[in-house]
């Protein structure tokens, strides 16, 4: 370098101050944490305290900090491999009571994911017992891609260590002396220092239902997984709760496996037996094992059997009905308007629940998807009669057109306004399955919308350039919105149909010639790589199909 020369910084600097500013933000002091970088580094990268109450309590913790670019998912999606050098591991392994900390960003996605040193220790004991890895100098950690570093993960971690620390104290209070340590307080007669720490089976028994409901899959998936299958299998409560969550996060194969063996029980609880047939049905669904009618029976009869008494159990299974009804309507000029004050009353039982709003969120969202799947019926209905009748050279009269517009403009509006409500109340709140939810909802609905006016022929002067790019833009948002609230919420499935609405959308851009820009390679590459993660063939946006048939089938045929 030269004297009219500047000191100058890479895209990997950029990468790892933004991984920094992302780890301060969540061992904060406003979350219970005073975080001190370590220098000279020798081990650690920072130290961190454990504050309770906004007070220093002197027990401090190390952790380990890396920035990576792309990270190596492996496992079936279940974990990311590092490579991390053995002698650190070891002096990480020296601190005590093996709080110590792993953390991983993947700069790509903006997501930290974290381990425990010691889990990452046994991982390594259980897939090498003989421990031929100390030999060398560096091991490959497998980091659970369900560990997601995010508010609910932090107020996880200060819990665990917090009890950790407590237990080590107690520990040396009582036993000390036996071991010619220094001890400055007597040895401890309180009832309370015999009681065992909560081990994990009590804890998904207490809190694992309230975790599924608010859709902490992260966290529960990571207990239940920890546990062996066979202890999970032989115990109902713990069965039902796993089918449950592999159905939540579309893992069926996983949860069929589940559902086969919880059914092997006997004396299940009514409430349990409901929440069985339903996890059933509804997998049997998702995997093409039911068809509609035979779907609608089942659903009617747990209908008829339900015993929970919880209103919104109910709720949910007339909703499911509703939404078998609304894909066996027959489209016709005399609009089903009680189907249309059906939703409107819904909404108004599921508002009046006495129950935790983000529950109630999740049941707005169902009857926003009925009101979504009925307004895209409606809509290529109309279409397609306009088109009919404009071929045959016979005029729709006016007032059809403007009775039609009306009643899909209410239906419209009914559906963006519900979806709308569950996402501010989502983002209000930071609930990112709901923001995930209700963004893909509006995004999905767009795009239909768009299909629907390729296969009637639309012309593409019924939309100025302007009008159609903000169509695809708003699309392009809420489908990446969708997308990034999935990864960082280990919704892997979900997020992957968020991937294949941009990948039809770009499709679309490119077909109307809107002026939008997007990152193809970027978005190819992410959508890649889910896919081979997850195993599933590549997909084929219909809209391609649909674009084909536009431009070489003449619009008057």
């Amino acid at each position: 370098m030269s004297y009219s020369d500047r000191p100058k910084y890479d895209k990997s600097a950029v990468n790892s101050d933004k991984g920094l500013t992302r780890f301060k933000e969540h061992f904060s002091m406003n979350n219970g944490f005073i975080a001190r970088q370590e220098l000279p580094d020798f081990g650690c990268d920072y130290m961190v305290e454990l504050c309770e109450d906004m007070e220093c309590t002197g027990n401090k913790f190390p952790v380990q900090h890396k920035s990576i670019a792309t990270p190596k998912i492996i496992g079936k999606g279940k974990y990311i491999a590092y490579s991390f050098k053995t002698a650190t591991l070891n002096y990480l392994l020296a601190h005590r009571p093996y709080a110590a900390l792993i953390v991983v960003y993947d700069t790509g996605n903006d997501i930290s994911y974290y381990t425990y040193v010691k889990d990452a220790y046994l991982r390594l004991r259980d897939h090498d017992p003989k421990g031929l890895w100390k030999m060398n100098e560096t091991v490959k950690l497998h980091i659970p891609t369900a560990n997601i570093l995010d508010a609910t993960a932090i107020k996880s971690i200060h819990c665990d260590l917090s009890k950790m620390f407590a237990n080590l104290k107690s520990m040396y209070e009582d036993y000390g002396l036996n071991y010619e340590l220094p001890v400055l307080e007597p040895q401890s007669t309180s009832a309370e220092s015999n009681v065992p720490k909560e081990d994990t089976v009590t804890f998904l028994k207490k809190y694992g239902i309230s975790l599924l409901l608010r859709r902490d899959v992260g966290t529960l998936r990571s207990r239940l997984e920890s546990l062996p299958i066979t202890q999970i299998v032989n115990d109902a409560e713990l069965c039902l709760l796993c089918a449950q969550l592999y159905n939540e996060i579309d893992l069926d194969i996983d949860a069929e496996y589940m559902l086969g063996k919880l059914s092997r029980h006997r004396n299940l609880q009514p409430v349990q037996t409901s929440a069985m047939e339903w996890t059933k049905l509804q997998n049997k669904a998702r995997l093409g094992n039911i068809n509609r009618s035979d779907y609608y029976v089942q659903m009617e009869a747990l209908l008829e059997n339900e015993s929970s008494g919880l209103p919104q159990n109910t709720i949910m299974i007339e909703l499911a009905l509703e939404a078998c009804k609304i894909q066996d309507v027959v489209p016709q000029m005399a609009f089903p308007v009680d189907i249309v004050s059906g939703f409107d009353r819904f909404s108004k039982r599921i508002q009046n629940l006495t129950i935790d709003e983000q529950e109630k969120c999740h049941l707005l969202v169902l009857n926003a998807q009925n009101r979504g799947t009925l307004m895209l019926k409606m809509n290529a209905f109309f279409l397609a009669i306009n088109r009919k009748l404009e071929a045959d050279g016979e005029i729709v009269p006016a007032h059809i057109k403007q009775e039609a517009a009306d009643y899909i403009l209410n239906l419209q509006n009914g559906f963006l306004k519900e979806a709308e409500h569950v996402r501010s109340v989502a983002q209000e709140n930071g609930w990112k399955i709901l923001d995930g939810e209700s963004s893909y909802l509006i995004a999905e609905k767009s795009l239909i919308l768009q299909r629907a006016m390729l296969v009637n022929k639309i012309p593409k002067s019924a939309f100025s350039q302007e009008e159609r790019k903000t169509q695809l833009l708003n699309c392009l948002k809420n489908a990446n919105i969708a997308y990034r609230n999935f990864v960082k919420s280990h919704y892997i499935h979900q997020a992957y149909r968020s991937l294949c609405l941009m990948l039809e959308l770009k499709a679309l851009v490119q077909f109307y010639q809107v002026e939008i820009e997007i990152d193809d390679e970027g978005l190819t590459r992410i959508y890649e790589k889910v896919r081979n993660d997850l195993d599933l063939p590549s997909y084929i946006p219909p809209s391609i199909k649909l674009i084909e048939d536009y431009i070489t089938v003449p619009e008057t045929e």
